[in-house]
């Protein structure tokens, strides 16, 4: 009986170690934002994802100043979004940071960012 059990509860475990991270993907809420720009500065700021139906509201103020509002999307653990004249893509980590690459399509320039949640 004990044998059995101890078998069913290893299966569940294993079973759950298979569910892909995007079952418990969450990215709505607060970030501290740090990017790296086409020319190699470093930039910093915030971001606020918040949910809005099937998809999301991006809001990023960078550098303290600068704004910019886009709509995302989160399938699987990538979470999509566009802002401005760009797109973001993100892989949403293990520890709830996202880790992307941004264009900016009329520039066709291209840099990093990482989302920290606060």
């Amino acid at each position: 009986m004990l044998t059995a059990r101890r078998s069913i509860l290893m299966t569940v475990a294993f079973f759950c170690m298979m569910v892909p991270l995007s079952a418990f993907a969450d990215v709505i809420g607060s970030y501290s934002c740090r990017g790296t720009n086409p020319d190699g500065s470093p930039y910093d700021g915030t971001v606020e994802i918040a949910e809005n139906g099937a998809g999301y509201v991006v809001r990023w103020t960078v550098s303290g100043t600068q704004t910019y509002s886009g709509a995302g999307l989160l399938t699987d653990d990538i979470f999509s979004a566009s802002w401005g004249s760009g797109v973001v893509v993100y892989k949403v980590q293990a520890d709830g940071k996202l880790v992307g690459k941004w264009l900016n399509v009329s520039r066709g320039e291209a840099g990093t960012e990482t989302l920290t949640p606060r």
